[in-house]
């Protein structure tokens, strides 16, 4: 379903922005020019690494030169083409949708949803009842939900390459209530975990809370302010969650199967960005708990 725009739900913004002023989040301008010290630091020191290898400092250069001036690009490009393309798509369907719901062929306007083009423009010229079958497609879809996808089809592929990491080579973390995924944001974040999964859930996300989700997209770049650390079902190094975790200078761990269904709501968590590891800190959750 299109996601609906600011302008369509201005409670949306406006919820994030109480939440920014009434809460105890570092101010943005401190933490971009602190975060912007630490990658200059650190760029220094690769640099120096590299002292006596003149070929391999400029292609660091390089690389650091393209980085910095492309990822920009990348916010930019999901906000004034990606997501304005589908925000006037939703409204232009929102619009033949309420055409519809006058018209007695649906129940309500997001019901649109659940039909395909074709049976749309069908519609809109020979009007018809469609409520049985968008009520049919609505269970469909909540049965699909309980559905739960196999770690992987057909022959699971044994690497015989040692260099590979542990994930990778499907070697799993025996130690007592450890999850694994991709190192994706160095730095180490202690706090109660908030299973996210859709913008409704943004509202419940506390200072210093571990925000478990699928992925992230643009849309949940304001959670990241607030949210003490990250752990994501989907994604690697270069995902969204990875780079925006980054940016914000946020411990996060990607690419962790199933996290939000193995993790709980308050439930207190360990997240090593520089490991990988996601620890469930049982003992102190029970006893605060108690």
């Amino acid at each position: 379903m299109l996601q609906p725009a600011w302008e369509d739900e201005p409670s949306l913004v406006i919820g994030e922005v109480r939440r920014f002023l009434t809460s105890e989040t570092p101010d943005p301008e401190i933490e971009q020019k602190r975060i912007a010290e630490e990658a200059t630091a650190l760029a220094k020191r690769r640099l120096a690494q590299l002292r006596g290898r003149p070929e391999d400092q400029a292609r660091l250069e390089e690389a650091l030169l393209v980085a910095r001036q492309a990822g920009p690009l990348s916010e930019e490009h999901n906000y004034w083409l990606d997501r304005m393309l589908i925000t006037r798509e939703r409204q232009f369907v929102l619009r033949v949708a309420n055409r519809l719901v006058k018209m007695s062929v649906i129940s309500q306007p997001k019901d649109i949803f659940f039909l395909y083009i074709d049976e749309v423009a069908e519609l809109v010229l020979r009007p018809q009842d469609a409520r049985a079958k968008i009520t049919a497609r609505q269970k469909t879809l909540a049965e699909w939900k309980r559905l739960r996808a196999p770690p992987h089809l057909g022959k699971r592929h044994q690497p015989e390459d040692a260099g590979l990491s542990a994930r990778q080579a499907g070697v799993e973390d025996h130690e007592v209530n450890v999850l694994r995924g991709e190192s994706a944001s160095l730095g180490v974040a202690r706090g109660h975990a908030r299973i996210v999964l859709t913008r409704e859930d943004f509202q419940r996300v506390k200072p210093g809370d571990i925000m478990v989700c699928h992925e992230t997209n643009p849309t949940w770049v304001p959670v990241f302010s607030v949210a003490g650390g990250l752990v994501t079902d989907e994604g690697g190094v270069l995902s969204h969650a990875a780079v925006i975790a980054r940016e914000f200078g946020l411990p996060a761990v990607v690419g962790v199967k199933e996290a939000t269904l193995r993790l709980r709501d308050d439930q207190l968590v360990e997240v090593d960005g520089s490991s990988g590891r996601v620890r469930i800190i049982e003992e102190n959750f029970e006893k605060q708990s108690a």
